[in-house]
């Protein structure tokens, strides 16, 4: 039976790819099944490893990683594995994959924190400018399902804060909390609060009062002459 231990160059490969592990695992499980002698780029590897065009930079930063570590070897038409390295690609993925694993599933830190990055709805200069540069924007995944799963995550309080909040937001914004698990805190955090007079004033919030149940505190930014 072969040995399953990682070699001292696996585990080289395995520590400098760690911090993408899923995606590592992802990209090398896909790469496996197809030549060894293959040229692939980024975005040839996410097609064949399924995944969405926002890993398109990840991956590409991941396979310069690779080269840099010796994995991947770089040519004028992209990457391709060096003499040998190919067949150690399922070794690997499976090694990453448990990396992934122990992170996401076994290992809790005290505190956690989730990012997520919104795009303005359509039509929206993001968008025109993104599809200059080549980017496919109609693949842009919905951010939806990233912000319900996290308030459906929380067990003492959600905390939403936002320095602007019209009727769309408020509709948006009420959605959102109709995922709050009942007996978890909702807080707002809104500017201008204070004062419906003012143009920053954040209307959505009247009509977020008559239909939720949370607390909510005021703040202001402070302008300074020069």
């Amino acid at each position: 039976m072969a040995s399953q231990k990682l070699t001292a160059f696996e585990r080289t490969v395995l520590t400098g790819l760690a911090r993408k592990a899923g995606l590592a695992g992802a990209v090398l499980e896909a790469w496996a099944d197809l030549p060894a002698d293959s040229v692939q780029s980024a975005r040839s590897l996410i097609d064949a490893a399924q995944l969405g065009v926002t890993e398109e930079c990840a991956t590409q930063e991941l396979l310069e990683r690779s080269a840099l570590l010796g994995l991947v070897e770089t040519t004028p038409a992209g990457f391709k594995p060096r003499d040998g390295v190919h067949e150690r690609f399922l070794h690997l993925a499976f090694a990453f994959y448990a990396v992934e694993h122990y992170r996401s599933s076994v290992h809790r830190d005290a505190t956690e924190a989730q990012v997520v990055l919104t795009k303005p709805p359509r039509p929206s200069v993001l968008e025109q400018k993104l599809s200059v540069l080549g980017w496919r924007t109609t693949e842009l995944e919905p951010t939806e399902h990233a912000f319900h799963n996290m308030v459906r995550a929380a067990r003492r309080r959600v905390v939403v804060m936002t320095t602007f909040l019209d009727y769309t937001g408020e509709a948006w914004l009420q959605d959102l909390l109709s995922y709050v698990t009942p007996g978890v805190e909702r807080m707002l955090i809104l500017r201008s609060l204070e004062d419906n007079t003012r143009k920053d004033y954040p209307f959505g919030f009247d009509a977020l009062c008559r239909c939720s149940r949370h607390r909510a505190f005021g703040y202001s930014t402070t302008r300074f002459r020069a």
